[in-house]
């Protein structure tokens, strides 16, 4: 596999999940594959494309192998010694695999996809369910013990399920958080260890072989943008993707986090790295929140999870959860 294409596939992967989790994606690609104050770019199309070249289902695991049957009915058996399981972006156990589980497998990678995502309710006998985007509730058949990227499985939380699914029930092998992105610029490069900045100077030190595309995050040059993706709870880097400077993967910038302040000038969004203060001179601005059609963004309460998408130079859409 070219390194463009490899680069497209993670990217897809990686940003396609974070994405998923909203209430309604926009400029997702339609399968679930993969950042506080965070921007995206990349030509999702195409990665949706090669992503679906290597998606398919776990059909046989042993102790050292997993086999996989692609869409196109072709197999390929991995050895677990040599592969990187990974959910989403989250490293995880291979213990996690189950035959059923849908995931996108190439080279030395197998990534497990979720299959439901939503927000997650308890219920009167203690239960809980997942209520998805189109507002059909499933139960979580139990709580699994593996939580990525959150803390403990709470009201109201946004998750990905992975597991199984059989009609409204969830075997869930694991919950996992939208992993957090940011906006970053690489300062140094040495021996595999790469020094990136934020741009409210928060410095994160990464370790390339531990990353997707490790070769690719070693050969990064100083003064490179990227995007840096998260856990939400730990900080922890789980991914690096390429900024794209092709005129027609112009840059779109996202921010996720909780809105703290809005005014006629500009609103604030609280991130688990910070503040990002987002200028609204010039700007229209669309509030798309369920249920309530009309609401402009002084409306929405303070303290309110929201996703904010630069769709343009003067325009920008707020998603309410």
């Amino acid at each position: 596999m070219k390194k463009a294409t490899l680069v497209s596939l993670v990217a897809s992967i990686v940003a396609t999940g974070m994405l998923a989790v909203g209430a309604t994606t926009f400029a997702a690609s339609p399968a679930p594959s993969s950042h506080p104050q965070s921007t995206l770019s990349h030509s999702k199309s195409h990665g949706h494309r090669k992503m679906m070249h290597h998606r398919g289902r776990i059909t046989a695991i042993t102790s050292t192998t997993v086999t996989v049957r692609y869409h196109g009915h072709r197999t390929h058996t991995f050895d677990l010694n040599q592969v990187t399981v990974r959910a989403l972006a989250y490293p995880v156990s291979a213990s996690l695999l189950q035959v059923g589980a849908p995931v996108v497998a190439y080279q030395n990678q197998v990534v497990l996809l979720p299959v439901a995502r939503g927000t997650l309710t308890a219920a009167s006998n203690g239960s809980w369910t997942l209520t998805t985007p189109k507002k059909q509730t499933l139960t979580l058949a139990k709580t699994p013990s593996t939580l990525l990227g959150v803390s403990s499985v709470t009201n109201g939380a946004k998750v990905m399920a992975f597991g199984k699914r059989s009609g409204t029930t969830l075997t869930a092998t694991a919950l996992a958080a939208p992993p957090a992105h940011v906006r970053a610029t690489v300062v140094s490069n040495q021996n595999g260890i790469v020094t990136v900045k934020t741009p409210k100077a928060t410095s994160v030190t990464l370790t390339a072989a531990k990353l997707p595309m490790s070769k690719w995050v070693g050969k990064l040059k100083v003064g490179r943008h990227v995007i840096l993706v998260l856990d939400p709870v730990t900080n922890t880097p789980l991914a690096v993707l390429p900024v794209s400077h092709r005129p027609y993967q112009r840059l779109t910038r996202f921010a996720v986090g909780k809105l703290t302040s809005a005014s006629t000038g500009n609103f604030v969004v609280t991130t688990s790295l910070g503040t990002e203060t987002i200028p609204l001179t010039g700007k229209t601005v669309k509030v798309i929140w369920p249920h309530h059609p009309s609401a402009t963004l002084s409306q929405v309460p303070q303290g309110t999870p929201v996703m904010v998408h630069e769709a343009g130079p003067t325009s920008l859409i707020v998603r309410v959860f």
